[in-house]
């Protein structure tokens, strides 16, 4: 399945619930930086169904490692009307400040804790 359609399934499930209540709801849906691009991608090109509201260029330049986003949709009043994406968060990292800000593998490589890797090997 190609990325557009993939996106225009996830919003097909997320904007037409079966039981089309007015019941108002968040999702978490997690993905691949790569998905999450194309996904802001598709909404920004696609005013006639979409209007993205506080959306700055970063949402269109794609994602740090672990970023995430916050969009709340709201329904529009007709059935021609695009919706409203409103963008509370782009690429938020916030939850990584408590971390060092070296991936694991960099942090390991600093540290005097670093074993032998030929210990206890038989072919020395």
């Amino acid at each position: 399945m190609d990325m557009k359609k993939k996106v225009e399934s996830f919003l097909t499930t997320i904007l037409e619930p079966d039981d089309k209540s007015n019941e108002v709801g968040s999702i978490l849906a997690t993905s691949h930086a790569y998905f999450i691009f194309f996904f802001a991608h598709y909404l920004h090109t696609n005013p006639h169904k979409f209007i993205l509201k506080n959306a700055s260029d970063v949402l269109l330049k794609g994602s740090p490692n672990t970023g995430w986003i916050k969009l709340e949709f709201q329904k529009p009043i007709s059935s021609e009307s695009p919706w409203e994406v409103l963008v509370h968060a782009e690429y938020d990292t916030t939850h990584l400040k408590p971390l060092n800000t070296d991936d694991a593998l960099t942090t390991y490589t600093k540290s005097n804790k670093l074993a032998n890797r030929f210990d206890g090997c038989m072919h020395q």
